[in-house]
C-alpha cells in the first residue's frame, strides 16, 4: 500500500467544520491507494476541464504505477455538492458511483456554491457535511465505505494582464 499526497488537498473547509471528529487534520491530508482501486473525480468546472488533458490522472498513475488504478472523471461544469445539472443516461450521481465501483471520490466542489456569498455559506457547509455524511455510509465498490477527497476551488489571483478582471471585489 502505498501513501499518496495530493497537493490540492482542501485545508480550509476542514478550519471552518470538523470532516471527521476522530481523525487529526494530518491523518486527513494522506490518501490511502491500494492495488486495482476505483477512483471517481467528482464536481463541477475545476474536475470537468482535467478531462482535457488527463495531468492529474498520470500524476496518480505515475505516482502508483503498480497499483493497476481504474479512474473515471463524472465532473460537470455546472454541478453543485446537491445540485447535478447534466447526465447522458438519467442516472443519479450514486448510481454512477456504484457502476464504476468507486473506493475513492475525488470532489471538487465549492465554485460554483460561492456565488451565493457569505450568505450562502450556511447552506454549503450543511450540504458539504450531509454529502460527507452519505459518503461514510455508502459502499459502491463492495469493499466498503469510499474514501473521499475534497478539493478547493481554485484560487482566483490579480495578475498583470490588463484583459483579466480585477479579484479583488
Amino acid at each position: 500500500m502505498k501513501r499518496f499526497y495530493l497537493p490540492a488537498l482542501i485545508g480550509a473547509l476542514a478550519s471552518l467544520f470538523p470532516l471527521s471528529p476522530t481523525l487529526s487534520a494530518a491523518d486527513q491530508a494522506a490518501l490511502q491507494l491500494t492495488k486495482g482501486d476505483h477512483i471517481a473525480i467528482v464536481g463541477s468546472g475545476m474536475a470537468d476541464r482535467l478531462q482535457h488533458d488527463g495531468w492529474l490522472e498520470t500524476l496518480i498513475q505515475k505516482a502508483n504505477p503498480q497499483s493497476e488504478l481504474v479512474i473515471r472523471n463524472l465532473a460537470f461544469s455546472g454541478d453543485e455538492v446537491v445540485v447535478r445539472l447534466q447526465t447522458d443516461t438519467g442516472a443519479s450521481r450514486e448510481q454512477w458511483l456504484s457502476n464504476i465501483k468507486a473506493d475513492v471520490v475525488l470532489a471538487f466542489y465549492g465554485f460554483n456554491e460561492s456565488f451565493a456569498g457569505p450568505e450562502g455559506l450556511p447552506k454549503f457547509k450543511h450540504e458539504l457535511a450531509t454529502y460527507l455524511a452519505d459518503k461514510a455510509k455508502a459502499n459502491y465498490s463492495g469493499k466498503g465505505k469510499p474514501r473521499v477527497v475534497l478539493f478547493s476551488p481554485i484560487a482566483q489571483e490579480k495578475i498583470a494582464d490588463p484583459n483579466a478582471p480585477d479579484p479583488t471585489a
